[in-house]
């Protein structure tokens, strides 16, 4: 009876210790995290969150998870589409209007930036789920609770710092509301809230001289805004961002912005170029002081720009931004020197990476001519031996009337036209350039393959509608080699 006793407690025990151990396992496999994250195993409290006031009065969630003050976790997404709902964090999203998932990490850097848009290069995770609920406001705040489960993710070069990491997330309470500081004082730019000082400033001399304004903002070497305007039409007024302009000769408004050889945004006024945004809300004001030292002085100012370009046209997110400065521009002249076998697309030089030529064609004199700077990226070019062949050809001017083929310069990239140029008498639609001059010369042939010469030189051309993408480009050119038949 006693030995009936004992076994039976040491029964017991073995499984209550059995218990204990897998709840241990399991504990520690995924610790309940109590108004925390843990990254990469390690746990850390959560000291503030905050969400955006305007976004959240759109039913839109942008909300700001701190660890510490340079460390923290973004997450954004919508009410109409996240909402009480399980997030897979491992997809891209149908396209669709509205706001996408996102999820940030930094430490005084970015360590992962996850978005769940469809057409943009950010990474997502390769497992994980997010769910966001509001719940009863209290003290006149909003409450969530949020729930990031089982991430793991990997963001390289600007998407984070290349290494794998884990995230678990948990919060539920209150979220203080705020509101962006549009106010900048000194030369500056803000972007998303964050104010950074302006470090230079440049202005095209060429367009310059005729009262066009091609300016470069710098925040860095490889982060500027670019704006471009006139005097006829914008010197000293007030320029509202959110709408296209009346057509019009000469420029039209535009305000880029670049970081890191990416484009965040670009927006166009130009009412031909419906394909680019404008902006969701803000101004811009220009005006041309009194020069100093030789060199012009301009007032510049963007308040409180908000605009999404997505595509070519942006990095697909939603950002704000301001911008003050007050002081000289640098002149700047293109320096349009080309070097080796390349070709330089607005003062960006881009090496050549093949070049292909159309065999039936050429049997009959006729030069149809690719050259490509990547495979969604290149030049055409298209003249004949009897008419082009060791010329100096004006590319400003339409060729006489005569019999077989007229010379053209096209330039695409990612399927889109940027110029489209063609001097055919009688198709005035197609425009010509504006500045420049195009060699061709074939050489020996080598190893079954022809050899060409081609130099294109001081191209400045503006091709609108379905010859361009309206805006003003210029082009240089430089090849000799083979090119393969096709």
């Amino acid at each position: 009876m006693k030995q009936n006793f004992f076994s039976r407690w040491f029964a017991i025990g073995m499984i209550a210790t059995a218990l204990v151990m897998s709840c241990s396992k399991d504990n520690k496999d995924e610790p309940q995290l109590n108004n925390a994250v843990m990254i990469d195993g390690e746990i850390k409290p959560i000291v503030k969150a905050r969400i955006h006031k305007d976004h959240l009065d759109d039913n839109n969630y942008d909300m700001f998870i701190y660890l510490s003050q340079s460390e923290g976790v973004q997450i954004q997404g919508t009410k109409r589409h996240h909402e009480d709902k399980i997030i897979n964090l491992t997809k891209k999203e149908p396209e669709r209007d509205g706001w996408y998932w996102s999820v940030e990490y930094y430490k005084s850097k970015i360590i992962f930036a996850t978005y769940g848009v469809p057409t943009v290069n950010n990474p997502v995770f390769q497992s994980g789920t997010l769910y966001l609920k509001r719940l009863a406001d209290a003290d006149e705040q909003p409450v969530f609770e949020i729930e990031l489960k089982n991430g793991k993710v990997k963001g390289e070069g600007k998407y984070g710092d290349g290494k794998e990491h884990t995230i678990s997330l948990y919060y539920k309470g209150k979220l203080e509301l705020f509101k962006e500081d549009n106010t900048i004082k000194d030369n500056a730019v803000m972007i998303d809230g964050k104010t950074k000082p302006i470090v230079g400033a440049k202005i095209d001399e060429d367009r310059l001289a005729k009262n066009n304004y091609n300016m470069y903002i710098y925040l860095s070497e490889s982060e500027y805004v670019r704006i471009m305007a006139t005097k006829e039409y914008h010197e000293g007024k007030i320029i509202d961002l959110t709408k296209k302009e009346l057509e019009h000769e000469g420029w039209y408004w535009s305000v880029e912005y670049y970081e890191s050889g990416e484009t965040i945004l670009d927006t166009f006024a130009d009412p031909d170029q419906q394909n680019y945004p404008v902006f969701q809300s803000g101004t811009l004001y220009i005006k041309r002081l009194d020069d100093a030292d030789g060199q012009p002085v301009f007032e510049i100012e963007l308040k409180n720009g908000k605009v999404k370009g997505e595509g070519k046209y942006g990095d697909g997110k939603e950002h704000t931004i301001s911008l003050y400065y007050k002081g000289k521009l640098e002149l700047f002249k293109e320096d349009n020197t080309i070097k080796d076998n390349a070709v330089m697309i607005d003062g960006k030089t881009k090496p050549i990476v093949g070049a292909k030529i159309d065999e039936d064609r050429l049997a009959k004199n006729n030069y149809n001519m690719y050259i490509y700077l990547s495979e969604s990226e290149y030049v055409r070019i298209m003249a004949t031996k009897e008419y082009h062949e060791g010329k100096i050809i004006d590319l400003t001017k339409k060729e006489l009337e005569h019999e077989g083929w007229y010379w053209s310069v096209e330039y695409y990239e990612s399927g889109e036209t940027i110029l489209d140029t063609f001097a055919d008498p009688d198709q005035q639609n197609y425009p010509v350039f504006q500045s420049g001059t195009l060699y061709i010369k074939r050489l020996d042939d080598a190893n079954g393959q022809p050899v060409f010469e081609i130099k294109l030189e001081n191209g400045k051309v503006k091709g609108e509608e379905e010859y361009g993408d309206g805006k003003e480009h210029t082009i240089r050119l430089y090849y000799a080699g083979k090119l393969e038949l096709l």
